[in-house]
């Protein structure tokens, strides 16, 4: 996802539109798909942690991981330090294995 919000019980957390078309644009990988993030649910988990110890004060690229291959996340891999390397940014990874 590159624009929006996700709603949580304490509020929007904002999605970062222009780094998300950053990294978009880094990786031929990933595509721009609202649908994937329907029925997964783990970046949802984590956002009410955040929003407790932040408040709303930060901003978010979703993104959900479909390939589990080497490749494919050194790719992304790679796209997100080209993007990220002069920002203050944070890269929250989750799994959905865990219930």
């Amino acid at each position: 996802m590159n624009e929006g919000v996700w709603r949580t019980p304490l509020g929007d957390v904002e999605i970062d539109t222009k780094l998300a078309n950053e990294i978009k644009q880094e990786s031929s990988l990933l595509d721009l798909d609202e649908l994937a993030h329907r029925y997964e649910h783990s970046i949802e988990v984590q956002l009410p942690f955040l929003q407790f110890l932040y408040g709303n004060a930060f901003k978010i690229v979703p993104i959900c991981f479909l390939m589990q291959d080497y490749d494919s996340a050194a790719e992304v891999g790679r796209a997100l330090e080209e993007v990220l390397e002069p920002t203050n940014t944070v890269v929250i990874a989750s799994s959905d294995m865990t219930h």
